[in-house]
């Protein structure tokens, strides 16, 4: 019997692009699963990914040591780093956390369940510039300014003084209405926020929708999703909050902080 054990987790990391359309980095996340000793004695361990499918070994790291001791009946937390190339084409990229025994490592070791790195579309870069179509459009206002201008002086003194009165009489143009901000929310794999919820317990259907009731709610600063898994109560919930809680770690959730765009 293997000495480690890595339960079920999360089963998916959504990457996020960065840089931007003409100097794109590389696509990054992160998801965390627990790690636990069932031996009764204190053994070490060493963390690794284990890719498959169009996965890269370099392109996962773990957060910390990877290899670390374990105490009789300890369970520790183990963080995988993915950063994907730039040109990385969108899609799933399978992957497993391994734990194996340092002392025993061709016969001792575990593997846990199947996660995917997922790596989304790049941002297409932009149209080149059109110059001339811009020196076109100069050309024709300048020559309808000419024309406009050619009429007003054009026209009788009365007909002036007719305007000038009406201009006065004219209220001042209202200024444009100020442009309404916006805000997102920031999502922190692994982590719970406990407490001061506006309400709890809705079900929906992942964590992105979680985040967008709390935009929706003006109230709304923080929220925890717990990950639909066996197990586990409330899965698939969504906690909105009306402040910011302490984190604590907890990798069946994901949990997120509003902020303004």
């Amino acid at each position: 019997m293997p000495t480690f054990e890595i339960p079920d987790g999360p089963t998916t990391v959504e990457l996020k692009r960065t840089g931007d359309a003409k100097n794109p980095g590389p696509a990054t996340g992160s998801i965390v699963f627990n790690v636990t000793n069932k031996s009764s004695d204190a053994c070490d361990g060493r963390l690794g990914v284990v890719v498959s499918g169009g996965s890269k070994d370099a392109w996962f790291s773990i957060d910390g040591d990877r290899e670390r001791t374990f105490d009789a009946g300890e369970t520790q937390t183990a963080t995988i780093k993915v950063s994907a190339p730039a040109d990385t084409a969108a899609g799933n990229y399978p992957f497993r956390l391994r734990a194996v025994a340092v002392n025993d490592p061709d016969n001792d070791h575990a593997e846990g369940p199947v996660a995917t790195a997922q790596v989304p579309p790049a941002t297409g870069a932009p149209p080149p510039t059109k110059w001339w179509l811009w020196i076109l459009i100069g050309v024709v206002v300048l020559l309808l300014v000419v024309v406009a201008l050619w009429f007003a002086f054009s026209k009788s003194s009365g007909d002036d003084t007719v305007k000038v009165q009406e201009n006065k009489t004219a209220g001042p143009v209202p200024p444009p209405p100020p442009p309404t901000p916006t805000s997102h929310v920031s999502l922190e794999p692994g982590f719970d926020r406990p407490g001061l919820d506006i309400q709890g317990g809705q079900t929906v259907a992942n964590a992105r929708a979680c985040a967008q009731l709390c935009v929706a709610n003006e109230k709304c600063v923080a929220m925890t999703y717990v990950f639909p898994s066996p197990g586990v109560p409330q899965n698939g919930a969504c906690w909105i909050k009306y402040g910011i809680p302490a984190q604590a770690p907890n990798p069946y959730m994901i949990s997120g902080v509003k902020v303004s765009d």
